[in-house]
Formats: C-alpha cells, sequence, structure tokens
C-alpha cells in the first residue's frame, strides 16, 4: 500500500515546540514593572537581600517596553510614508493603479482565509460523501417512482 502523506494548511514539516515570547502592550509592561518593583522592594525589605530572578523579569519586562515602543515607532513611520507617498501621487496614475491593488487585496485576503480554515479530516470527508451518495440514491428512486406513476395515469386517461 502506498504511503500517503497528508499535509494542513499553515503547517510545515518541521514542528518547532521552543514558545516564542510575546511582546507587551507598553501600558501592561509598565504595569508589570511597577509590580515588580513593589514586590522586589518588599522582599529587600525582608530579606535584605536582591532576589534575581525577579529582576530579570523586570529587566525582561523593560525590554518588552522598549520593543514595543520601537515597534509603534516604526509603524507610525511606515504609515507617515505611505501618507506622503500618496499625497505626491497624480490622481490619473492612482485611478490607474486601483483595479490592480483591489485585486491583489483580495487575492491576498482569500488566500489568508483559506489558511485560516478548519479542513475536515479524511474520514469526516468521506462521510460526507457517502451522505450525499445516499442522498442522491433516495431521491432518484423517488423521481423515478414519480414518473412511473405519472406515466400510468397519463396512460389510462389517454389510453
Amino acid at each position: 500500500m502506498a504511503h500517503v502523506t497528508r499535509i494542513s494548511a499553515g503547517k510545515s514539516g518541521k514542528k518547532d515546540e521552543t514558545p516564542k515570547p510575546k511582546a507587551m502592550k507598553p501600558s501592561k509592561a509598565i504595569k508589570t514593572i511597577k509590580k515588580m518593583d513593589a514586590s522586589i522592594k518588599a522582599e529587600q525589605n525582608k530579606k535584605h537581600t536582591a532576589p534575581n530572578s525577579r529582576v530579570t523579569a523586570r529587566a525582561e519586562a523593560g525590554k518588552a517596553l522598549s520593543k514595543a515602543k520601537t515597534k509603534e515607532a516604526k509603524r507610525a513611520e511606515r504609515a507617515a510614508k505611505r501618507a506622503e507617498k500618496k499625497k505626491n501621487e497624480k490622481p490619473f496614475v492612482t485611478a490607474i493603479k486601483m483595479p490592480f491593488r483591489a485585486t491583489g487585496r483580495y487575492f491576498s485576503e482569500s488566500w489568508h482565509e483559506i489558511r485560516t480554515c478548519r479542513w475536515p479530516s479524511r474520514k469526516a470527508t468521506w462521510g460526507m460523501v457517502l451522505a450525499v451518495f445516499i442522498y442522491t440514491a433516495i431521491f432518484m428512486i423517488f423521481i423515478t417512482l414519480l414518473d412511473m406513476l405519472f406515466k400510468f395515469i397519463f396512460n389510462t386517461i389517454l389510453g
């Protein structure tokens, strides 16, 4: 029997099991830093020592804050560039480009939607195919019986 490879949309053959760090929002990062500062001060007052894990966590939260700020700055810069470029474009050129941009956006969004869909398993697909065949067979028999009935009635009336 042949070997069948199953490929799911959005998944490659490699499995990366290392969790990826998530960037915090600036407000959440600030709250996290303040909470950690308060807990570090409370522990220093109790033991007169700085716990390393909390200091490291505070540093990570600070990094997340700076990373989020740089991402926001880059987004704002890109938006400003786009606005400047759009402002300098001539209306005739924009009118020519519009259908191509719309078509490209349509295909891009369609591809994204296809990749986010949950596709049925092989077993579920065969179950649905079987249901369609049974449904078709039942209606084929029903229509054949109706055809025979009407044929009998018309032959009797006209015959």
